[in-house]
């Protein structure tokens, strides 16, 4: 079975999640550089806990394990975010 979830259906406010996961990646910057500048942070933003690795994809697995069920705001510390949506139209 072929199922699409879009952005909607999952009731996110995708403005207010991105607020604040920059805020709590502001606060943590100040701490985590440059010791940890280029590696990839997944910030809960609700709680604003964080765990940290080299590799995307093992990072993912981690924050899933220790947060089932939750979202992650994901960024390069010191650089800006991993992946960035833009808006598309249907030609």
């Amino acid at each position: 079975m072929n199922e699409h979830v879009s952005v909607k259906s999952i009731g996110v406010d995708w403005k207010e999640f991105g607020k604040k996961g920059r805020k709590r990646l502001a606060e943590l910057e100040k701490s985590l550089l440059p010791e940890h500048k280029g590696r990839i942070i997944a910030i809960e933003p609700e709680s604003g806990e964080y765990l940290i690795n080299d590799r995307q994809g093992e990072l993912i697995a981690k924050a899933s394990a220790k947060y089932p069920g939750k979202l992650f705001y994901f960024a390069r510390i010191g650089i800006g975010p991993v992946v960035r949506f833009m808006n598309r139209t249907k030609i």
